[in-house]
């Protein structure tokens, strides 16, 4: 890849029109050859770690611990490692001719996770048929868009094993995005807590870029903000809602500069009415940052403090009871 038969950056500026075509087309084949070679050392570390036997005592799954390693060589979180495993254990065992393609430099990245993803719920019975012919016409696919991209592995897919396609459309109808409403007194949404339930299913990509903005805003603030990682993640959804790209610090400086009005605040009016006393009281210090040990609940507390008159419990064996003088 890198013993000169391609131009380097420092020889670009005299090379001629072809030769930056050329330049771009071998770096993007080299570029796929170098991911496919990533996801086939990742696939072999993780046919590695789940050769030993699982003991009761490990802390972790032989997944995990693969996990683990990625994490650490590629920097990356380990829901991103999880990812990259189900991506490289896929192309070896389930797409084998579509990962040589791979191998070979002539499928980009990104159409093999679509690949991937439309054939996940394929029987092995129609899958070998499904990835030849995959393999054999995917090189051509590359100006789809990712509708059309999905539509031409579906074509396959549907000839071979028509169900998988159902189950696919079947779970994609099922997408749905609801926030409950603050009026019912349940977990969902309880108006005394000020929180309400938020729960749906979306699109792999819809979830991709999600994840993606929240992880970018949440990183918006100083490392002096009280909030954990999912509390800020909430608070930059309501932030994205207000049409802000940026969540802001909730750290106790008023000089912070990453402390801007991020839309939640500014976006709504709400006309209360209370004492004039309440208008100068401190927000609550206790919302943000993790929840505190647990303590004895005031019920426990009023009657651990119960003095009993009387004669004291006796004890006969392994019984107690009280005399009648302190019922």
């Amino acid at each position: 890849m890198f013993d000169g038969s391609l131009p380097e950056p420092d020889t670009l500026a005299t090379a001629s029109d072809t030769d930056l075509t050329h330049a771009i087309n071998r770096w993007a084949a080299a570029s796929a050859a170098a991911d496919a070679r990533k996801l086939a050392a990742i696939a072999e570390l993780h046919r590695r770690a789940t050769e030993g036997q699982l003991h009761e005592r490990d802390a972790v799954d032989d997944t995990d611990a693969a996990a683990a390693h990625i994490c650490c060589a590629l920097t990356i979180s380990h829901g991103h490692a999880l990812a990259l495993i189900d991506l490289a254990t896929t192309l070896r065992d389930r797409l084998p001719n579509t990962g040589a393609r791979f191998l070979a430099g002539d499928l980009a990245p990104t159409m093999i996770t679509v690949v991937a993803w439309r054939t996940a719920l394929v029987t092995p019975a129609a899958l070998a048929a499904i990835d030849t012919e995959i393999a054999e016409r995917a090189h051509t696919w590359g100006p789809l868009t990712q509708k059309k991209l999905a539509a031409a592995i579906d074509v396959w897919v549907h000839r071979y094993d028509p169900d998988a396609v159902r189950r696919t459309r079947n779970a994609m109808r099922g997408r749905y995005f609801a926030v409950e409403t603050a009026t019912r007194a349940d977990t969902a949404g309880d108006p005394a807590t000020g929180t309400v339930a938020v729960h749906g299913r979306l699109s792999a990509t819809d979830a991709a870029l999600t994840r993606q903005r929240l992880a970018v805003m949440i990183g918006t603030v100083c490392p002096d903000d009280p909030r954990t990682m999912d509390q800020r993640r909430a608070d930059a959804l309501g932030a994205v809602m207000a049409g802000s790209t940026f969540l802001a610090c909730a750290c106790d400086d008023p000089d912070c500069p990453a402390k801007i009005d991020d839309g939640r605040a500014s976006r709504i009016t709400v006309h209360v009415l209370a004492d004039p006393d309440s208008l100068h009281a401190e927000p609550d210090p206790h919302i943000h940052g993790d929840t505190p040990p647990a303590t004895r609940t005031e019920h426990t507390q009023a009657q651990a403090e119960v003095e009993v008159e009387g004669d004291p419990p006796r004890h006969v064996g392994r019984f107690s009871y009280l005399s009648a003088s302190s019922v």
